[in-house]
């Protein structure tokens, strides 16, 4: 009884030595290891999960990639577009269209030319107010004779347009503080007339003499000489009988 009580000893004794988890042949260490000297922890990197080979019959589940919407072709270089589709950008040939057709460049530029009008030579007549202040000023406009209605273009608008703002500073460079104010312009933007309320027929007047009376060619351009002096002026022929006169002046002093 003793022996037979000490060989399942020995046996238990060697099973735990040679197959525990700290033996010789033991298995793969887990978190739940623990001995006289800790609990062992294993390290595992994530490439090593990536990689991990099955273990006691298990093998881990493959990580799922992301699904390409246009996956490129095999032969294709791998460029960083950051997702943009190359197909559908545009492509070398140019084409010109209206309304579905296709017309050349110099069809368009001809029919772009002929449904826009060219303002820049005309008088320009601006309306700054609410839309009531404005409405006398537009029925005077539309009621115009033809020759002078069609060497003016119209600007209507609040006082809180952006045409009416410097296009860097933002600042209001009309006045606005009228009932309405009305500008008249010469083709080249200078003010010929302002007024900060409408008169009727007084300012209808005003801008019928303007812009009679505005002549281009005596716009200043930076070569007019003065104005009050003549252009044809001999300085030199001044200056020199200047000299002479002082000249005769000290001799006949000298003289006496």
């Amino acid at each position: 009884m003793k022996k037979c009580i000490a060989i399942v000893v020995v046996c238990l004794l060697s099973g735990s030595i040679l197959a525990g988890p700290f033996g010789l042949f033991g298995g793969r260490r887990s978190a739940g290891n623990c001995g006289p000297n800790g609990c062992f922890v294993p390290q595992t990197t994530v490439s090593a999960q990536v990689d991990a080979q099955p273990r006691d019959g298990v093998v881990p589940p493959p990580q799922k990639q992301p699904e390409l919407i246009h996956p490129p072709a095999k032969d294709a270089p791998l460029v960083g577009n950051f997702g943009i589709v190359e197909e559908g950008r545009g492509s070398e040939t140019k084409i010109t269209t209206q309304n579905g057709r296709e017309i050349t460049v110099e069809e368009a530029r001809v029919r772009v030319a002929d449904s826009v009008p060219d303002d820049s030579k005309k008088f320009r007549l601006v309306a700054i107010g609410t839309a009531e202040q404005r409405k006398p000023v537009a029925d005077a406009y539309a009621s115009l004779e033809t020759p002078l209605k069609d060497r003016i273009a119209p600007w209507f608008v609040g006082a809180d347009d952006y045409s009416l703002k410097d296009t860097t500073t933002g600042k209001t460079i009309f006045v606005t503080t009228g009932t309405p104010t009305v500008y008249l312009q010469a083709p080249d933007g200078k003010v010929l007339l302002r007024s900060d309320e409408w008169k009727g027929e007084t300012t209808i007047g005003a801008i019928r003499k303007a812009t009679k009376d505005y002549d281009a060619k005596k716009d200043p351009d930076g070569k007019t000489p003065i104005p009050g002096l003549p252009s044809n002026i001999p300085w030199g022929w001044i200056v020199i009988g200047v000299l002479v006169a002082l000249f005769l002046y000290q001799h006949n002093k000298e003289k006496s």
